[in-house]
């Protein structure tokens, strides 16, 4: 059976929502430490109401369905990275980062938080580096919980 299928792919959504978490913590983190307004919960659940009370935990629950989802594509292609399991974690998140990044121009155009003032800028250095960190954690958790070892 496919690796994204069966219980490959539940262990790997639940890795996912794991580090789903930890990049949600690492946000907050740096929303306090860094003071930079970009915020994933309202990147996702601001389109969906401009009431706080409503797009945040909207923005929170479809964080956590794409770490889930992300977990089981990560448990297909795990095998495929290099190094011990956190590494590949890392790995993983940084490139779906990279991959995922040209979109934050359209973030910038078109998301009615970045209208409104609700949203920081999205294609900024700054913004790029703090997507670094949140996805560092994101991985490392990911890859950890996943399992840290080879299989033979």
């Amino acid at each position: 059976m496919p690796r994204f299928l069966g219980q490959e792919a539940a262990r790997g959504a639940a890795a996912g929502l794991l580090g789903a978490i930890a990049y949600s913590a690492e946000m907050w983190l740096d929303l306090c430490l860094v003071r930079y307004r970009f915020n994933d919960f309202t990147l996702l659940g601001r389109p969906f109401s401009s009431n706080l009370r409503i797009w945040l935990p909207v923005g929170a629950t479809i964080h956590l369905i794409n770490g889930m989802l992300v977990g089981r594509l990560y448990a297909g292609v795990e095998r495929l990275l290099p190094g011990p399991g956190w590494l590949r974690g890392v790995l993983f998140a940084q490139a779906e980062n990279l991959l995922l990044w040209p979109l934050m121009l359209l973030v910038d155009r078109c998301h009615p938080g970045r209208r409104d003032g609700s949203l920081a800028p999205a294609f900024t250095l700054l913004s790029f580096c703090v997507a670094v960190l949140r996805h560092l954690a994101f991985g490392f958790v990911l890859g950890r919980a996943f399992g840290g070892g080879r299989r033979p």
